[in-house]
């Protein structure tokens, strides 16, 4: 039986190109374009950026949809909801390339007669297949009933496929809730979804189990995996930041109360291993974890998402005892090195006020970080180091390696591990005793205040020692 090939034929040219790479269309349908909510095996679509133009923000994009499901609409309505799946154009300063996924639009309901309609906002992807290996023009993805879907890039690789099942899929669809799902020929017969593989968004009645994640995105429109991950325990959300190994720096418990009115059952129906997202009264809704390590709320609207609530600052500040968790509190709110006070960011400074050992990455950019101004000698003689100890300053992490130690031990530690950049200490009345914690990462630092954390802290960072000229060498 010969393949379908589906093409998209639908849209009329824009006279004026705002980009070199902006879409040229062809063919014009008046009003609002149809595209089916479900597929068949065999199919075949190719990506052509000359076709399925819409117009936003003053130029034409290029949305290669394949399905599209209707979640609201209507005259009274300034602009119709849909989800859709199909090829998203990502755009730099010289090319464009694209991502296949499921994402959130809308129409201007005051466009849809005119021969290109007008998205109401920024379209939001809330799954992608292949993230980390975007694809070009004319790449491919075919629906066969024996291997799924298979994406194949221009020069025939293949970048991304649904894993082989032992039941061949005849169907393909599109739910309201945004969810691609292949089918068997049986009715209720599911060979795959996208939602047992979610990236970075996590929609409201969906299901998250215990061997699934989240991953964050390198940033809105750039959707390779970033630093940030979102995993289930038995009774927790866990956040971490992937270093080696990753490391937790927020906790959601899923069977306790926060007190003060605040139930983490408002957002989660939890059982153990396994969790469902359910955020009411809100209509199309979901959690993102961003890329700064934030778990937002959303809900998508007439025209653009709207925000709802920061989960991990909502519910982790009513923790019973614990500290306030705020903007200082994320791994990489300041970048490396840098040190969070009050929401803003600093290189760390001496005792007499000045940042003798650090410098800004970039001065108008406090936020993303410091760096040394001399290299340390790993793993040439502890003599050539020193410290730069700071008060009152912890770290997102702190997990003791060495309990009823003095900070002078501590800092000892330090020196003899060579891959050590920082040593950190929490005690309760004096440095003689409290525990110690070693680093060979060094992210944001945060000041933090005695009378809410519960103990005191220093952070000792390991720095070359200035006026040796024979081993001191400037960092470029």
């Amino acid at each position: 039986m010969a393949g379908k090939h589906w093409s998209f034929h639908f849209i009329v040219v824009l006279s004026v190109c705002v980009l070199c790479f902006c879409c040229l269309c062809s063919m014009a349908v008046l009003g609002l374009p149809l595209f089916p909510d479900t597929a068949e095996a065999p199919a075949s679509w190719t990506i052509d950026r000359g076709q399925n133009c819409y117009a936003y923000a003053g130029k034409n994009v290029s949305l290669n949809m394949i399905l599209v499901h209707n979640i609201s609409s209507g005259t009274d309505s300034p602009a119709s909801t849909n989800v859709g799946f199909g090829f998203f154009p990502t755009y730099s300063s010289h090319a464009v390339s694209w991502t296949l996924a499921v994402f959130l639009f809308s129409f201007r309901n005051d466009t849809l007669e005119l021969e290109v309609p007008e998205l109401a906002g920024d379209p939001v992807v809330i799954w992608s297949a292949n993230r980390n290996r975007s694809v070009n023009e004319f790449a491919t993805l075919d629906f066969t009933t024996d291997g799924g879907l298979v994406l194949k890039d221009t020069d025939g690789s293949v970048v991304w496929f649904t894993e082989a099942s032992r039941f061949s899929a005849a169907r393909l669809t599109l739910t309201d809730q945004g969810n691609l799902v292949l089918l068997s020929g049986s009715e209720s017969g599911v060979v795959w979804q996208s939602f047992d593989h979610p990236t970075d968004t996590w929609i409201n009645g969906q299901t998250f189990l215990d061997d699934q994640q989240l991953t964050s995105s390198v940033s809105r429109y750039n959707f390779s995996a970033g630093l940030f991950q979102l995993s289930l325990s038995s009774d927790a959300l866990i956040a971490l930041v992937d270093l080696n190994p990753p490391v937790p720096y927020a906790h959601v418990y899923l069977n306790v109360s926060y007190g003060y009115g605040v139930d983490p059952m408002a957002f989660f129906l939890w059982h153990p291993y396994q969790v469902t997202l359910s955020i009411y009264p809100y209509d199309f809704s979901y959690l993102r974890l961003e890329s700064d390590g934030h778990l937002k709320a959303y809900e998508y609207g007439y025209s653009d998402e709207q925000f709802i609530t920061d989960v991990f600052q909502e519910l982790q500040n009513y923790t019973s005892g614990g500290p306030s968790f705020g903007n200082c509190s994320y791994p990489t709110v300041c970048g490396s090195y840098g040190v969070c006070k009050e929401d803003s960011c600093s290189c760390p400074q001496g005792t007499d006020g000045k940042s003798n050992y650090f410098r800004q990455l970039d001065p108008y950019k406090p936020q993303l970080g410091c760096e040394p101004l001399y290299a340390l000698s790993c793993p040439e003689s502890n003599e050539l180091h020193t410290f730069l100890d700071l008060g009152n300053v912890s770290y997102f992490s702190f997990a003791p390696s060495t309990s009823e130690a003095t900070i002078d031990k501590c800092k000892t530690a330090c020196l003899n591990q060579c891959s050590c950049k920082a040593a950190l200490f929490h005690y309760k009345e004096n440095t003689s005793f409290g525990n110690c914690s070693l680093t060979s990462e060094l992210l944001s630092l945060q000041a933090i205040r005695p009378d809410l954390s519960g103990y005191n802290a220093f952070a000792s960072i390991k720095v070359k020692k200035q006026g040796n000229s024979s081993s001191s060498v400037p960092l470029h």
